[in-house]
């Protein structure tokens, strides 16, 4: 079987919690919004599986682990997120099952590992305010030239974030008066089944489907 020969973008994402309830809403979203895509990586199917895959795919919702960012050195998203960055307590040997002795036995490595998913990105990288080992991981990456950081937040948002306003979901990223409006993209009450964590990770889905919305098709 011979690759295709057509790019598809990638919307990857990354976390300690979350990475498989938004990797969901975003395919969901994207399915609504009429696109061809599906769930794949760390959730639902193999990537490989996709790649190879007959469907023409319009999109790819992809969720990767520390475990499979560790050995990437190729990797080149058209748009990822960092969800979170949780503090793990390692005792001696890495607390994560699977991982060989030494590979990653420090909160700094881990951190290296999933920083590793903003490297070479082309479109947007997608940050979480309220974490802000999140938004270094994004100063310090390489990414492609015009790459911007979109942050999301359950307050306010400032100007290229997504957050939230009397509680309704509000976009100030991805629209021409961002410094001083908002725009809608849902009630609080339509994140089912409601907890703050949720909302957070339906802003950080919302995100990547702006994002899609505002830029030409990339690559992975």
């Amino acid at each position: 079987m011979s690759l295709p020969d057509r790019k598809v973008p990638w919307l990857a994402v990354t976390g300690t919690n979350g990475k498989t309830t938004t990797v969901g809403m975003l395919e969901s979203m994207l399915t609504a919004a009429g696109l061809t895509t599906s769930a794949v990586g760390n959730v639902g199917r193999p990537i490989v599986e996709a790649v190879l895959d007959e469907v023409h795919y319009d999109v790819l919702a992809v969720e990767l682990s520390s475990f499979q960012l560790h050995w990437t050195n190729s990797l080149s998203l058209h748009s990822a997120a960092v969800l979170n960055i949780a503090r793990i307590i390692w005792s001696g040997t890495p607390d994560r099952t699977g991982w060989p002795v030494g590979v990653t036995d420090s909160m700094s490595a881990y951190a290296a590992d999933k920083a590793l998913i903003y490297e070479r990105v082309q479109q947007s990288c997608v940050y979480n305010v309220a974490d802000p080992a999140t938004e270094r991981l994004v100063a310090e990456a390489d990414v492609i030239e015009g790459a911007r950081a979109i942050g999301f937040t359950l307050g306010v948002p400032a100007p290229s974030m997504l957050g939230v306003v009397d509680d309704v979901l509000v976009d100030r990223a991805f629209i021409s008066q961002r410094r001083d409006s908002a725009v809608e993209i849902a009630k609080v009450s339509d994140v089912v089944p409601y907890a703050p964590h949720n909302v957070a990770n339906a802003l950080a889905a919302a995100a990547f489907g702006a994002i899609l919305r505002g830029t030409p098709a990339g690559g992975r």
